[in-house]
Order: structure tokens, then sequence, then C-alpha cells
């Protein structure tokens, strides 16, 4: 198909170069960022755009920006255009009174321009109403042979919010710790091989049945004294994650 991209950030430069790599043509990339447009253009040999009333009819606009630019961004495209959205909480409903021909295409991963990341094993939500979007998304995802289901806007929001405990929020907790063994003057990496096996567990076994530590032994003495070296959000992490495990674990 050819396609038309919105955005120039971290999912549509793995979108774009995917896409392009599976025979898609990518005839126009708008972006705010200059740079970023440019140099993703140059990647899958689009046209950069810098304004979206330039916007050459397409088969298909990928729009991967914000949630808080998606509305403005939508409603500036022709009414005759078939668009998808990359986004795992924005309401297409808020759009389909000016555009007949919307979806999503929400990919269930955290992207960061450098990593390599394998496309077609990461589960694709989708959402659609139209007969021309739900080919489309069809012809995308054969192509790629990628693993796509279907939901509603409650069901992947629902999904989204899941994601960002298991990636943004574990994801905070490892900063935290890495800025606390710079300060201590410890080797993040000692740390590594406990994480690679606490994910590994994870994905093997249920959770609840891999708990340990402190809170799972209620052992009080350790938790009063870690209690007393910790302050600020780590103190109030370490807190909140300890009543819930004791929660979990005994009646109270």
């Amino acid at each position: 198909m050819k396609l038309g991209i919105i955005g120039s950030g971290n999912v549509a430069f793995h979108l774009a170069n995917y896409l392009y790599n599976q025979s898609h043509r990518i005839q126009w990339i708008y972006g705010r960022n200059s740079s970023t447009v440019i140099e993703l253009s140059t990647n899958v040999n689009a046209t950069p755009l810098f304004h979206l009333t330039d916007t050459p009819v397409v088969d298909l606009i990928i729009v991967c920006v914000s949630d808080n630019s998606i509305q403005s961004v939508v409603e500036q495209l022709p009414h005759s255009s078939n668009i998808i959205i990359t986004s795992g909480t924005f309401d297409i409903a808020n759009l389909e009174k000016n555009k007949s021909n919307i979806g999503v295409f929400y990919p269930l991963q955290t992207f960061t321009k450098n990593s390599k990341l394998i496309i077609n094993q990461i589960p694709f939500i989708i959402e659609s109403k139209s007969k021309i979007i739900t080919s489309a998304l069809e012809k995308i995802i054969e192509s790629g042979n990628l693993k796509a289901i279907s939901m509603n806007y409650e069901q992947r929001k629902n999904i989204h919010l899941s994601a960002v405990f298991l990636n943004n929020f574990i994801n905070h907790l490892i900063y935290l710790i890495q800025e606390k063994s710079t300060k201590e003057s410890v080797d993040f990496k000692l740390f590594h091989p406990l994480i690679s096996e606490t994910i590994r567990k994870t994905l093997d076994e249920q959770a609840k049945f891999n708990q340990t530590g402190p809170a799972k032994r209620k052992d009080t003495d350790t938790i009063a004294a870690h209690q007393k070296m910790l302050e600020g959000n780590l103190l109030n992490i370490y807190t909140l994650f300890t009543k819930s495990i004791l929660e979990t674990y005994y009646e109270t």
C-alpha cells in the first residue's frame, strides 16, 4: 500500500522502517521535528513534509503522535482520509463524527529508537468499524505476518493501563535503584543476574508463587531496618509494596 506517516518519534521510526521492509511504499512523513522527519524519510525513501495541508493522497495514514495531539492532527486531514492511530488510550469515537474511516493499530510494546525489536512478535491491538480500514489493517497484518488481536476501546484502555504498570513503573523503579547504587558506589551490574532470573520466572510461572523477600516471610525486623535506611519516594514505594505483599499472603 501507499502510506503516509504522521510523527517521527520512536513508534513512527520502528513502524516506518518495518513497513518499508515489507514492500509498502512510504510516500511521505510529516512531523514537527525537521531533523527526525528528514532522517526517517531518508531511511524509507519518503518525502518529508512539514505542513499537514500538503499531504498527498495515500491508501492509509498512520498517526503516531501523543494522545494529546491526535484530535487536532486528525481533524486537519481530509474527510476522505483512511486513518489508523497507534494509541492505547484514545477513543476513536471522538473522531468518527468527522472521519468515517478510522481505526486503531496499537502495538503492545515499549519503543526506543535504537532498540532492536522483532516486530512480528509484538501483539497489535486493532479496532475498526469501517470495511475500508479493516481491509487495510488485514493487508498490513498479512504482509508482515503480524500478531493482531481485535479489541474494543474499553478492553484496549485496560490493556494499556496494565502495560504502564508492567513497563513504565518497573523501569522507573529500576532507575531509582540505579541512582541509589551510583550514590553508594555500587556497580549496578551486580544486580543483572537477579533481574534476569526475576524476569525468567515471571515469564515461566505465576508471579504469586515466585514471591520471596522479607514481606513474604513477614520478617518485621528486616522491614523496619530497611525503612530506616530509606527516605522520600523510595521509602513510600517500599512501604506501599510491603503493605500490598503482606495483604496478599497474610490475613489482616
